[in-house]
């Protein structure tokens, strides 16, 4: 979210992983998201904004599965493994090593500069999954 502030610009694997976490972890609104992605974004486009937000939340015609669920400290791991990306926007994670920068809050980061996480991903995500599962069922009948 730095980076969109300041840049007016993500790499779209970050877009997919900030989408999934608000609409999936914390279960608002995929239109909020994508509001405030259109607002900030230089190279947005209204349609394609739209498209993918719709595919993240799993309700647009070629949506994403509603239980697939990006994990993002998994996808952290996998893809900035040396934190680099992470240290230059979150600059409270500067001295922190590669192995605990996308975990800091178990390497004794959270007193201080760093917040306790503000939902427990593997809780978020079944929350989803059933509330994804209820919707569903409850169009059905």
């Amino acid at each position: 979210m730095r980076q969109l502030e300041a840049e007016g610009w993500m790499h779209g694997r970050v877009r997919m992983i900030a989408a999934s976490f608000l609409v999936k972890d914390l279960l608002i609104d995929w239109r909020r998201g994508e509001r405030w992605f259109r607002e900030r974004l230089l190279d947005g486009d209204v349609a394609q904004n739209i498209g993918n937000w719709q595919w993240v939340a799993g309700t647009g015609a070629d949506a994403a599965p509603y239980f697939r669920v990006f994990n993002p400290t998994l996808q952290g791991k996998k893809f900035d493994p040396d934190g680099t990306y992470v240290r230059r926007w979150v600059s409270e994670l500067g001295d922190v090593p590669p192995s605990q920068v996308h975990e800091p809050w178990k390497a004794g980061m959270l007193a201080g500069d760093y917040p306790a996480p503000i939902v427990d991903h593997a809780a978020a995500r079944d929350r989803t999954i059933a509330a994804y599962k209820a919707a569903l069922e409850a169009n059905r009948g």
